[in-house]
């Protein structure tokens, strides 16, 4: 058998062991494969280099989101809470959508911190009781793309911008900050306006009455094809099948 080394810039990361079992032939290689085997060895050092990389970078990520989506909870209890419900609502939304696993990862972490915007809103307009003026909404606005620039310069979590800054556009082209519409609108973010709009209305507001399973169901059904996106919606109340809404 052969054993080779496997390194990347001098630090060993691994060993490739080649052999023939049950072979009586003392050269299991000939001379003329050492370079395919050196080139081998030099692809698999790199593949597994990259493969501890990816791993590393993604333990970050969950670090990092994590480490947000507690900097959102000190600052505001309730949109921490909001934005847990969401992301369960958000990983249930993939399996129908036959997301892959990191698409519904992304898809998670959006939810989870689609609204850490908001802690570059003031205390007074982000915890005011009652309804905000006009000019406290439009500060309130801003909050996506705040959001979106947070997370932006956050390395792995890149992917999660954009769905972030859209999660509160409607498929009229009727939403903010850009007023996009229909396909133009990441679907990532299609489905978090579905299950924002759900948990928002079920869980209450100062600003807006609780309202029931029922009656939350309804209303997006009311808004499929104005602020949401019809197959979506669609999506969204097959998670409840069985039940009359």
């Amino acid at each position: 058998s052969w054993i080779i080394p496997l390194k990347v810039e001098s630090r060993g990361i691994g060993v490739l062991i080649l052999g023939q079992k049950g072979s009586s032939d003392s050269h299991i290689l000939s001379e003329d494969s050492y370079y395919m085997v050196d080139l081998i060895s030099d692809q698999l050092s790199n593949a597994i280099h990259r493969a501890q990389m990816n791993e590393q970078l993604e333990t970050l990520s969950i670090e990092t989101v994590i480490a947000l989506s507690k900097t959102l909870e000190t600052r505001d209890l309730h949109s921490a809470s909001h934005s847990k419900q969401m992301a369960s609502l958000a990983e249930q939304m993939a399996v129908r959508f036959n997301f892959t696993v990191r698409e519904t990862r992304e898809l998670c972490w959006a939810a989870l911190l689609h609204d850490i915007g908001k802690i570059g809103v003031e205390d007074t307009i982000l915890k005011k009781e009652g309804p905000l003026s006009e000019t406290e909404w439009a500060i309130m606005k801003t909050h996506p793309e705040i959001g979106a620039q947070i997370v932006k310069g956050v390395s792995g979590l890149e992917n999660i911008a954009p769905l972030i800054l859209a999660h509160h556009e409607r498929y009229d082209g009727k939403g903010y900050p850009a007023g996009l519409s229909g396909d133009k609108i990441p679907l990532g973010a299609r489905i978090l306006a579905v299950v924002d709009a759900y948990s928002t209305m079920t869980e209450g507001r100062p600003y807006q009455v609780k309202r029931t399973h029922q009656k939350a169901l309804k209303e997006i059904l009311d808004y499929s094809g104005s602020a949401y996106d019809p197959e979506v919606v669609k999506a969204f109340i097959s998670l409840f099948d069985g039940e009359t809404i």
